[in-house]
C-alpha cells in the first residue's frame, strides 16, 4: 500500500494506532457476514444440519472476507477519521 494519496498527498496512516479502526471495521463485518452465512446456511438446511459444509463454508468466508474487503475498512475509517478529526495544517504534502 503507498504512504500517500498520489493526487492529493494525505498519509493514509494520519498518527501511530490509526490501523486499529480498520482492523476493527473488518472484523465487524466479517463476523457479520458469518453470522449471516451460517443463519442462512442453517434456515435452508433445517432441522438436519451438515456440520462438515457448515464449517466449510464458514472456513472459507473467515479466509476470504477480510482480504476482499480490507481496502474497503480502510477506506471506511479514513473517512470517518476524517470527519471526526479534520485535516490540520500541513497534513496534505504539496502534489508533484
Amino acid at each position: 500500500m503507498l504512504e500517500r494519496c498520489p493526487r492529493c498527498g494525505l498519509r493514509f496512516v494520519r498518527e501511530e494506532g490509526h490501523r486499529i479502526g480498520d482492523f476493527g471495521i473488518n472484523i465487524v463485518v466479517t463476523f457479520a457476514i458469518l453470522l449471516v452465512t451460517l443463519l442462512v446456511f442453517s434456515l435452508v438446511t433445517w432441522p438436519n444440519l451438515p456440520v462438515v459444509p457448515a464449517i466449510v463454508t464458514a472456513l472459507a468466508v473467515v479466509i476470504i472476507v477480510p482480504f476482499v474487503f480490507y481496502p474497503w475498512s480502510k477506506m471506511l475509517w479514513l473517512a470517518f477519521d476524517l470527519s471526526v478529526n479534520p485535516l490540520r495544517e500541513g497534513e496534505l504534502s504539496p502534489t508533484p
